[in-house]
């Protein structure tokens, strides 16, 4: 910006708005080079995964290592009626524990009839039945939270243009475009949260701009615990927390400001850890009539 005369804070903007659009046309590149030719097919106890232009891979996923699965409704799917279902999985034939795409793109609808056909424990309710949500007092918590974290964002933006030569402060101010796409993550995060035990499974949804719902049979959570911050605690709120045997990006469900006599009697629900949670089971018919 010191070589460069003239560019100002329009200067900047256009040139981030440039860089943004070419990264956004790079990752549409590589999702078409890496989903490409998708196939899912289920064989005998054994799911197979097969994807790729360029670098063909394949992927064999035993059933009965499967933790959970969820569906995940990305805040550009999620108009569109569209999800990416992904699953979690424990550790086998020297493999760590992992998580992965189990189908990258398909009709939000479709996804309980197709997860029933490939891993019929995990299929959750069609529909779903109504879930157990926060308390209408945790409504200021869902929204107040992104409030706080913009105002900290667009300070920092201003002490930031602030420092930089030709541009005025005020373009710091910008940051404000982002506060109503803040508050509808908070709005969604407080109507879409919930939970619902149904047939010896626990079905979480965490709210937001990307809303997760996850399917995870109880003898799969390895922990469960509630937390409270001292002022949560003052509102009778708290958090449920619960982890899968796994390392992917799904493996912990985290159930916000929920009344804390609800989370407390859902971790209780849930029984402790299995001793042995982790044997695998023979086949996926046996999993379907344990629960049923």
């Amino acid at each position: 910006m010191d070589v460069a005369p003239g560019l100002g804070g329009r200067g900047l903007a256009a040139a981030l708005l440039a860089a943004a659009v070419v990264a956004w046309l790079l990752a549409i590149a590589g999702a078409v080079l890496t989903w490409s030719g998708f196939e899912l097919r289920r064989d005998g106890d054994r799911l197979l995964v097969q994807h790729g232009l360029l670098d063909r891979q394949r992927r064999s996923i035993p059933i009965d290592r499967l933790q959970g699965v969820s569906v995940r409704e990305g805040p550009l799917r999620r108009p569109f009626g569209l999800a990416e279902l992904r699953f979690e999985s424990a550790g086998w034939g020297g493999r760590a524990a992992e998580g992965g795409v189990l189908f990258p793109l398909l009709p939000t609808a479709a996804a309980p009839a197709l997860i029933a056909a490939a891993a019929p424990i995990f299929a959750p309710p069609d529909p779903l039945p109504p879930l157990t949500g926060p308390p209408p007092r945790a409504r200021s918590r869902y929204l107040g939270q992104p409030l706080r974290d913009g105002a900290a964002a667009v300070a920092l933006g201003i002490v930031v243009a602030g420092l930089l030569p030709g541009v005025a402060w005020w373009w710091g101010l910008a940051l404000t475009v982002f506060a109503p796409l803040a508050l509808l993550d908070g709005a969604l995060g407080y109507r879409d949260t919930g939970w619902l035990l149904d047939r010896g499974r626990l079905i979480a949804r965490e709210g937001g701009l990307t809303r997760r719902t996850t399917v995870a049979p109880l003898r799969r959570l390895q922990e469960r615990e509630v937390r409270q911050t001292l002022f949560a605690r003052r509102a009778g709120l708290a958090t449920f927390v619960a982890r899968l045997a796994s390392r992917g990006a799904g493996s912990v469900v985290a159930l916000r400001h929920l009344d804390a006599a609800a989370a407390q009697a859902l971790a209780e629900n849930l029984g402790p850890p299995a001793a042995g949670a982790s044997a695998p089971l023979r086949e996926s018919a046996t999993i379907a009539r344990e629960y049923t």
